[in-house]
């Protein structure tokens, strides 16, 4: 009798040590797909790649007679890729494009050759040159850049596009992409703007309700937007093309 009880008992103990397993086993399961697909994607840095190049294209003879009316074309090609693990939308982009013009310094080098320099980021992505230097620059055009509003994991947008430069006008394009991201949805919206005076595109950017309206974002100290908790980010790309044969 006491041996049955003993083969009852072991019986029952098994089945439970079974069971646990299983719902152990299970929480794991749930655990492991919650924090692999929704807390590590929300957790993983949201931004974007920009890839940028520019290309003087068509042949050397123009499609247009008339020696004033020629024109140099010059083919941009822009991709944007999404490669972190979770949904980015595109706010509006927008590039803008400088025809520069270049002169020789001669034999006197430019003062950063004189004095000790040091590059901060306030001096940005610029270089200085011993032997030539930029004399002045023009917008010669500018625009809006990807149509897409978002971008899946791993989804590439591109664009290609041709503008029009006057020849023996310029050495050489500066060009520059902005592509602004969020990973909340119709958080805010953001447009651009010529700006003459300051030879630049700017962007105004806006908070927008659950009714759709929309209020100004304040701006931080250096002009600039940020807020972490939609994800707002701009990834910025930059091109230069030689004009010269």
């Amino acid at each position: 009798m006491a041996e049955a009880e003993h083969r009852s008992f072991g019986k029952e103990l098994n089945a439970w040590v079974q069971t646990i397993g299983i719902v152990i086993a299970a929480a794991w399961g749930v655990y492991t797909f919650v924090y692999t697909e929704i807390v590590m994607p929300r957790a993983a840095p949201v931004n974007i790649t920009v890839d940028l190049g520019l290309k003087k294209v068509g042949g050397d003879k123009p499609a247009v007679k008339n020696p004033a009316k020629q024109l140099i074309p010059v083919e941009m090609r822009i991709s944007a890729k999404n490669p972190s693990t979770r949904e980015v939308y595109l706010l509006p982009s927008a590039w803008i494009a400088y025809g520069i013009r270049i002169e020789a310094t001669g034999d006197k080098p430019p003062d950063e050759f004189q004095k000790p320099a040091a590059l901060t980021a306030e001096t940005g992505a610029s270089n200085v040159e011993r032997c030539a230097s930029v004399s002045s620059g023009d917008i010669v055009a500018f625009g809006g850049l990807l149509p897409d509003t978002e971008l899946k994991p791993n989804e590439v947008s591109t664009r290609t596009l041709i503008f029009y430069v006057p020849p023996n006008e310029y050495d050489s394009l500066d060009v520059r992409a902005y592509v602004p991201t969020v990973a909340k949805e119709n958080a805010v919206s953001l447009e651009w703007n010529l700006e003459q005076k300051q030879n630049t595109i700017t962007a105004t950017m806006y908070r927008l309700d659950a009714s759709g309206d929309r209020q100004e974002m304040k701006r931080d100290k250096d002009g600039s937007y940020s807020d972490e908790k939609i994800g707002l980010q701009q990834a910025t790309s930059m091109a230069e093309l030689s004009l010269w044969q």
